[in-house]
């Protein structure tokens, strides 16, 4: 168990705590409706130089319409949900680096399809291994950081955009945005079958990186046979439960890097390509209004 210090209060860390607070984050409802609206892709950066980007509150259709030949039953009927609070994701997904600067392990070493660099990302790291990082991370800032909830991930993916990826219907773009497509011989992938660094290929209309591809990423909520909608949905289940796992990988074919595209895995299940990103609510954030999108990233340790 790890204890993180908020203030003068001692916080023991478990599973039942990290979902507990998630839940009653979420329930809170919006908390910033006084202050004028920050312009989605606002940039910060904390202690250890990870990169977050806003995203405002709004809502939009989850999953995929019965025009997508590629859609899955899990993806259907399309929910309107509400994301009621903002936050902030992180603009790539944790790297080597940042895993190693607070857990000083490598779970990644010597393993099938790995390149060993700093700004490649983490992988072989189940969802276990994710929450210990982001409870760590929290301590270490004394801000609570998470994985994204499912509908969070999907919101920021999407952008703002209704088509098949965050940069439209044509799955002939995918290269521009990804790695992919190894085991089926195709894309960009090919003939690069391991993890690369962040960043390398162009962002989402928000600024996100890596997408669409690259790694598959843990998310917070556990398996529901029906896709959830409304009001920040999530669905907490308990510490066996399967996560769902979002955007893709290297090593797989293009229908599976789309927006919607939803399957899940057990919780202890570490894999060649799949990693992870964290989520920050910006009332932890203290981010200042006067940073614009596309300048100088804020310090969040500078901040009290």
């Amino acid at each position: 168990m790890i204890r993180a210090r908020w203030g003068y209060q001692s916080i023991p860390w478990s599973f039942s705590t990290s979902v507990g607070l998630l839940i009653a984050i979420l329930a809170a409802g919006p908390g910033f409706s006084a202050d004028p609206p920050i312009e989605p892709g606002r940039v910060v950066l904390n202690s250890i130089g990870m990169s977050l980007t806003y995203c405002p509150p709004g809502t939009f259709l989850m999953g995929s319409p019965d025009a997508d030949p590629d859609r899955k039953p899990e993806e259907q009927p399309q929910q309107t949900v509400e994301i009621t609070q903002e936050f902030f994701l992180g603009t790539y997904e944790v790297t080597q680096g940042e895993w190693f600067s607070l857990m000083q392990t490598e779970p990644w070493k010597c393993q099938p399809g790995v390149r060993e660099d700093p700004r490649a990302s983490v992988t072989y790291v189940s969802w276990y291994d994710a929450q210990e990082f982001c409870q760590r991370l929290s301590q270490h800032e004394g801000k609570m950081y998470r994985l994204p909830t499912e509908a969070e991930w999907e919101y920021a993916c999407r952008a703002g955009t209704t088509t098949r990826f965050s940069f439209g219907d044509d799955a002939a773009k995918l290269s521009e945005y990804g790695w992919w497509g190894s085991t089926a011989e195709q894309g960009t992938a090919r003939h690069e079958p391991y993890t690369h660094r962040v960043g390398l290929k162009r962002p989402n209309p928000w600024g996100f990186f890596d997408m669409h591809g690259h790694q598959w990423e843990w998310c917070q909520d556990a398996y529901a046979a029906k896709m959830p909608g409304g009001r920040d949905p999530f669905t907490p289940g308990d510490h066996k439960s399967n996560r769902y796992i979002r955007g893709g990988g290297w090593c797989h074919v293009a229908v599976d890097c789309r927006s919607a595209y939803r399957p899940s895995d057990t919780p202890e299940s570490k894999h060649i390509d799949l990693g992870f990103r964290v989520a920050l609510g910006r009332d932890h954030a203290k981010i200042s209004r006067t940073t614009r999108a596309g300048s100088t990233p804020v310090s969040l340790k500078s901040r009290p």
